[in-house]
């Protein structure tokens, strides 16, 4: 009879999101949580903390996205002063549908949207295009991800014609985009979980409603 492997001992405690929200509150100016009202006095049991960087730290401050980061070091004051973009995909029986949105960081609403049976680079110049007669920016901060639709050159020279300054997040990190995730996040429970749509057209009625 083969003896029973005994279970390996963990060390340390298992990972989690604190250190990636922690970067955030300290982003925004605000407490972390993590230091209380006074610090424990060394040779009282108390691990110190390790001067390394942590990760959550590291990917928000490293890479693309620093006109965001530099909005949200001193807030969005005012209407059309930062704009966070994506798209995303809603499912339907004719295939997948595609929407384009810009919001507004200061308002949190949808200012424009745009439809796609695609996702080439026409759908977000169609949205920005809508943003920018509906709006009439002056020097506002466009924020997305690294898609290859914001990344594309076409898209880059239309914002430097419109005087739009073009921003990126982080390779691979959602969260410099994470006002616009939420936005998404809800539309998926609040809608797409609860209908199935036939056609585009069905599922474009239903964003007009």
């Amino acid at each position: 009879m083969r003896p029973r492997a005994k279970p390996m001992a963990h060390r340390g405690s298992m990972p989690s999101s604190r250190p990636r929200e922690w970067a955030w509150q300290e982003a925004c100016g605000l407490p972390d949580g993590r230091a209380g009202s006074s610090a424990p006095a060394d040779g009282e049991g108390s691990r110190q903390r390790s001067a390394r960087p942590r990760i959550g730290r590291r990917t928000i401050w490293s890479g693309g996205g620093s006109l965001l980061r530099a909005a949200l070091r001193v807030f969005v004051e005012k209407p059309t002063e930062l704009w966070v973009a994506d798209i995303t995909f809603v499912p339907t029986l004719a295939g997948f549908l595609f929407l384009a949105v810009v919001m507004d960081a200061w308002s949190r609403r949808i200012a424009v949207w745009a439809f796609s049976a695609d996702l080439k680079t026409r759908v977000v110049l169609d949205v920005l295009d809508m943003a920018l007669a509906a709006r009439n920016p002056e020097n506002v901060i466009h924020h997305s991800d690294q898609g290859s639709q914001y990344t594309s050159l076409v898209f880059g020279n239309r914002c430097k014609d419109a005087g739009v300054r073009a921003s990126t997040g982080s390779a691979s990190d959602a969260y410099d985009n994470a006002m616009c995730k939420s936005f998404f996040a809800t539309l998926e429970c609040e809608l797409l979980d609860r209908h199935s749509f036939c056609s585009h057209r069905e599922a474009r009625s239903w964003a007009a409603r």
